[in-house]
């Protein structure tokens, strides 16, 4: 993970700060300048009738490789807020990289343009409340700031906890508690190992769940709370030295897919869950 910030040390405004990794870039916010490089007030108006490169010359836009033409390979950018100076330059960015925000901040960006006589529109919003997916990945060192707008997020219908640079702790109890309003349908605690060893009981706290997973922890007991899932349709328990899953599962009628590879499940349990569930595929390699 690297950090790059393309403006905003030296000068009041004009916020632009990367995150890159080996596969992905992203850019937290594209702010206009408040003051000139000489401390004087920016004036707006040296934007118009101006080229990309014209205002990357003069030292206005900064000269960020893959967002503005040809090749992009910035991901998306991500704002923060609705000052001018953390937005202000979004409509010179390529209109196919998405800018991730929330739908208030979206509109104040709208009314200002109103009172200030601008003309700035996210040409590819992308609403916290409308993202359906989410990924909390514990090994990224600044996850916690996602953490934080956990209860930004309103659509999220499937949401994924992992770590995918070797297991680390992580406070399950408290993410299931920042999601509670999701309309989940799949969830995903993965790769946790030693680090996941329950499941919390509220759990039930999502009564559209379809899918759940918890492969490669070191869980030996799933929660009481499983059966409320009655909609529950995938289980995999895979990778974990659970031993019993039976009282759990016998209430969960539309169970269609079963994973309990790796794990202490008897041969003569999974003959009494194959009774119990006729329909249900059970995957035991």
């Amino acid at each position: 993970m690297n950090l790059t910030i393309h403006r905003g040390t030296n000068e009041i405004g004009g916020s632009c700060v990367e995150f890159s990794s080996d596969t992905t870039r992203l850019l937290i916010d594209f702010g206009m300048p408040i003051v000139t490089g000489t401390g004087g007030d920016f004036d707006s108006s040296v934007l118009k009738n101006k080229s990309i490169n014209e205002l990357i010359e003069l030292s206005i836009l900064p000269n960020i490789d893959g967002l503005y033409h040809g090749n992009e390979s910035v991901n998306a950018v991500l704002l923060s807020h609705s000052h001018i100076d953390h937005y202000g330059l979004l409509n010179h960015i390529n209109e196919d990289i998405p800018v991730y925000l929330g739908k208030a901040t979206a509109d104040l960006i709208e009314i200002n343009n109103i009172f200030v006589n601008g003309n700035i529109h996210i040409k590819n919003p992308q609403y916290f409340e409308e993202q359906t997916f989410l990924c909390i990945d514990m090994s990224v060192p600044t996850i916690q700031r996602i953490i934080d707008q956990m209860e930004n997020f309103k659509a999220i219908k499937t949401l994924m906890i992992t770590c995918s640079k070797g297991p680390v702790d992580v406070d399950l109890d408290d993410l299931l508690t920042r999601a509670k309003n999701y309309p989940l349908e799949q969830l995903h605690i993965i790769n946790f190992k030693q680090f996941v060893t329950d499941v919390p009981e509220t759990i039930d706290q999502f009564p559209n769940l379809h899918m759940l997973s918890v492969f490669n922890n070191d869980i030996r007991q799933l929660p009481a709370s499983l059966v409320h899932l009655v909609s529950l349709q995938t289980l995999y328990a895979d990778m974990n030295p659970v031993s019993t899953l039976l009282p759990m599962v016998e209430s969960l009628s539309k169970l269609e897919t079963l994973g309990i590879a790796k794990t202490n499940i008897s041969e003569s349990e999974i003959k009494q869950i194959k009774a119990l569930l006729p329909n249900c595929k059970i995957l035991a390699q």
